[in-house]
């Protein structure tokens, strides 16, 4: 009901038309481009090697072709697009709140509309204010870029855990051109932001675990921070594998896991003392939690042509079993349905196939690298476990499972151990011998 009162509400505000001052969101376009060819520039040798730059670039100005698509033609059952017209109705309205208020951030206590997911309408707005109207072109671009420097993140992050070079290419081109994933970052929807913000902290803790580093601990901190901005109740899910990197399990000092765990009690106990951070991220988890387990939540998400109704009971624990097979691969591959529904087989297909790695790749690290193992055990279950008990529509949880299919296929190509030639086994025999490579 909040959303048809939005939109009862934006009905009476001016159409937005594209093209009034198009200028910056034009600019923008290269603005991101420059960016993204600066983060390949400083991610090593490893991905200017696999010529990252012009595989994303061209998964980059894909989306913002396909953007003239996702709105004209009728993926769906229930209509042409989802629900990025939120976004820039509400995104329109924080530009008009600063046309009489000024430039501000925008909370749900300015408006009410907003809800917790800020972040996402209020970058949005701000690329519209600069651009001196409305430009779609220019937000699709931000979230364009933001599955790219995702994509650009997973690359390195599966080199720098052992995967081979070639393997985590291949399975970063699929993610980054599979049907379902080029759809929702060719509008303007939060999911490559929610995915950028995820894989930045589990990314994060990942590195974490294998040297500390106090960047790798900012850029975690400042990840959980906007995706508690963008899809909070991920924090509390994210959080755990960032606990478990900082504090070093599997590493090799002894100290480091005792010096951390130390720091993070005297951190809570002061946060605790003179803040109310903890009681507000309690009272969320509870809220989050009544209303996912909520019959009336349940009816609002079984609408259109992907809905499902499991014989639970009425209780959110119950068919667990089948709950969990749905969350993770549905649509199944007889399920008839829309466009988007047929184009989303393709994605689960391929994820089909990377679970099995997966499962491989489970014994490989239970026997060779336990700490890594645990690092993405902490995300991978209790991720699923949420989501499963909210179950009750395919096209809305193919679009949630979005993280875990990411960084289950990164844990996937970890199955498959690193080719190293033997130019690499030299340059690393003489940098431990402390000496500089010629």
């Amino acid at each position: 009901m909040r959303w048809v009162r939005l939109v009862l509400t934006v009905d009476l505000l001016p159409s937005p038309t594209y093209g009034v001052a198009p200028m910056f969101g034009i600019a923008l376009i290269f603005i991101c481009v420059i960016v993204l060819f600066l983060a390949v520039s400083l991610s090593g040798d490893a991905a200017r090697q696999a010529g990252l730059f012009q595989i994303l670039l061209i998964g980059y100005f894909l989306r913002l072709v396909v953007q003239g698509l996702t709105r004209n033609i009728q993926f769906f059952s229930h209509a042409a697009g989802g629900d990025y017209f939120q976004y820039e109705y509400l995104a329109d309205m924080i530009t008009k709140l600063w046309d009489n208020r000024g430039l501000h951030y925008i909370t749900s206590e300015e408006l009410k509309y907003l809800g917790p997911t800020t972040l996402p309408p209020n970058l949005f707005a701000f690329i519209i204010y600069l651009n001196g109207g409305p430009t779609r072109v220019g937000c699709t671009a931000v979230i364009a870029l933001a599955a790219c420097l995702s994509m650009l993140n997973f690359y390195t992050l599966a080199v720098e855990l052992g995967a081979d070079r070639h393997m985590a290419k291949r399975a970063m081109l699929l993610i980054l051109f599979s049907p379902g994933f080029i759809l929702y970052t060719s509008d303007m929807y939060k999911d490559g932001l929610v995915l950028f913000l995820v894989l930045g902290a589990v990314g994060s803790g990942l590195r974490l675990t294998r040297r500390f580093s106090i960047l790798h601990a900012i850029f975690g901190a400042i990840c959980l921070l906007g995706l508690w901005r963008v899809r909070y109740y991920l924090v509390f899910l994210t959080l755990g594998p960032v606990i478990v990197g900082l504090s070093g399990v599997g590493s090799k000092s002894p100290i480091r896991p005792i010096f951390v765990t130390v720091a993070l009690i005297i951190g809570t106990i002061g946060v605790a003392s003179y803040t109310d951070a903890l009681g507000t991220m309690n009272d969320s988890a509870n809220k989050t939690f009544e209303v996912v387990t909520n019959a009336r939540f349940h009816a609002a998400n079984m609408t259109g042509g992907s809905a499902v109704a499991f014989d639970d009971g009425g209780s959110p624990y119950g068919a667990m079993p089948a709950k969990i097979i749905y969350t993770l691969f549905s649509p199944f591959p007889w399920l008839g349905g829309s466009i988007g529904l047929q184009f989303g087989k393709i994605d689960t297909m391929i994820w089909y196939y990377y679970f099995y790695r997966l499962l491989r790749s489970t014994r490989r690290l239970w026997r060779e690298d336990k700490g890594v193992l645990l690092m993405f055990v902490v995300f991978l279950i209790p991720i699923t476990v949420v989501y499963a008990v909210s179950m009750a529509n395919i096209g809305l949880i193919f679009r949630q499972r979005l993280p875990i299919i990411t960084i289950g296929i990164l844990f996937a190509t970890l199955s498959w151990k690193q080719h190293r030639s033997a130019e690499d086994d030299e340059s690393e025999a003489t940098e431990e011998a402390g000496l500089e490579p010629a």
